[in-house]
């Protein structure tokens, strides 16, 4: 009797020629249920086909890949993969992948529309999960920058100049004047350069814009989105994590303005999950205006889509503290 064919299918996306067994012997497994059909010849072992939203678009991605090696997971994809804060990220991860490859000569756009072509060097590359290669975190925050407003793209390029400056230095609320000019050009090095290379005079002008705004001392996609929204306006502009002295020790607002005593506190109550830090929250707070500050909060509702109200109701609380127009 003929013995049957013993096999472990690859816990990653895989064709036919990755494997010693012919396509029948794919097919029957796919049949029983032992691995998963992805795409037009890629596969996949059932166990590892994962439930969460993000992890089966990564891995959609992969199996795309798997066949077309010259593309790169970018825009989108690449910020699931880095955890890069996207304003549309589930609706990001319920969507088709997107990629970027290297333009062949005399052609300058795709004819697919989830896929971009653009020069990719090698250090604008990682690996992600089902070795799925991605954009750097740095060349996805500058491509996401480069297609966005600028409060959407200021979410991005913060959240990864943080990464970066947090690699150098401990603790960024000590910067209170803004950041020091060595540690400024360190963060902002590998961001130009990606910039240099995304091309297009649109792109071009819209990124220096939201480049020059970028800030890590900001802690929150949220905080940056806010910041971006009041860079937009002729509002003066808000310190990151402003110093609030008191008695009972230092504090520190997520957006403030020490002139006018007032600060921003963004998530809202979100940001408190339980009963506990809701509390020591109000205790925080109520240290704050023991110390004369005017402390206000906001979150995502009150700021996205509607902008223009909340920018007439922070000059209004502004104004209240003595802002003169």
């Amino acid at each position: 009797m003929r013995s049957p064919q013993l096999w472990l299918p690859p816990e990653v996306p895989f064709t036919v020629g990755d494997v010693g067994v012919s396509q029948d012997v794919l097919e029957r497994a796919a049949r029983r249920g032992a691995i998963v059909r992805l795409g037009r010849g890629v596969y996949i072992h059932a166990d590892a086909v994962p439930s969460e939203a993000t992890a089966r678009h990564l891995l959609q991605a992969a199996a795309r890949q798997r066949l077309n090696p010259d593309l790169v997971g970018s825009h989108g994809t690449a910020a699931l993969a880095h955890d890069v804060p996207l304003l549309d990220r589930a609706d990001t991860a319920a969507g088709p992948p997107t990629f970027t490859t290297q333009p062949a000569p005399g052609r300058r756009s795709s004819r697919h529309p989830r896929v971009s072509l653009a020069h990719l060097p090698r250090r604008h590359v990682s690996t992600a999960a089902f070795d799925l290669d991605v954009t750097s975190p740095v060349r996805t925050a500058v491509d996401l920058a480069a297609q966005s407003d600028l409060p959407s793209g200021l979410m991005a390029l913060d959240a990864v100049a943080r990464q970066l400056a947090l690699t150098l230095v401990d603790d960024l609320r000590q910067f209170q004047d803004g950041l020091d000019p060595q540690l400024r050009k360190a963060v902002m090095e590998p961001l130009l350069d990606a910039a240099g290379v995304v091309g297009g005079h649109r792109s071009a002008r819209r990124l220096a814009a939201v480049l020059a705004a970028v800030d890590p001392r900001r802690e929150s996609p949220l905080e940056s989105f806010v910041a971006g929204c009041i860079h937009q306006s002729e509002l003066p502009q808000p310190t990151p994590q402003l110093l609030v002295e008191t008695p009972e020790g230092d504090l520190y607002g997520d957006l403030g303005w020490k002139r006018y005593r007032l600060v921003l506190e963004c998530d809202g109550m979100l940001k408190y999950k339980d009963q506990r830090s809701l509390h020591e929250e109000k205790a925080r707070e109520t240290r704050m205006r023991r110390v004369a500050y005017r402390v206000e909060r906001c979150g995502w509702a009150g700021v996205n889509p509607d902008r223009v109200s909340f920018l007439l109701w922070l000059e209004g609380v502004l104004a209240e503290q003595g802002l003169r127009r």
